[in-house]
């Protein structure tokens, strides 16, 4: 992956990574920042580069629960759910646009 294809990837879902990684991490920022710095060296390693947004955001959110499971396998035996999305059910709704 290009520098600069990286750089705006991140610049894009920087935000959105790291503020469901709060939210995962019960608010502790280190924690926090450990997980979006994790999952970005992830996607470069991998090079998990996608065109469309909506499959885009998927793969993030399932990499941010992989990973956050992977970091602190204590803390998340048990499957859990991230708030916004039992409000909201962005994946379902993310899923009907691919389809």
């Amino acid at each position: 992956m290009s520098r600069s294809n990286f750089e705006n990837i991140y610049n894009k879902y920087a935000s959105m990574v790291y503020n469901n990684a709060l939210q995962i991490c019960s608010s502790n920022e280190k924690a926090a920042q450990e997980l979006l710095i994790t999952i970005f060296k992830k996607i470069h390693e991998q090079n998990i580069v996608q065109e469309k947004y909506p499959a885009y955001c998927i793969t993030l959110i399932r990499l941010i629960i992989k990973t956050a499971q992977e970091l602190y396998p204590t803390k998340f035996k048990h499957n859990f759910r991230l708030k916004q999305f039992e409000i909201t059910p962005l994946l379902n709704q993310l899923t009907r646009v691919l389809q």
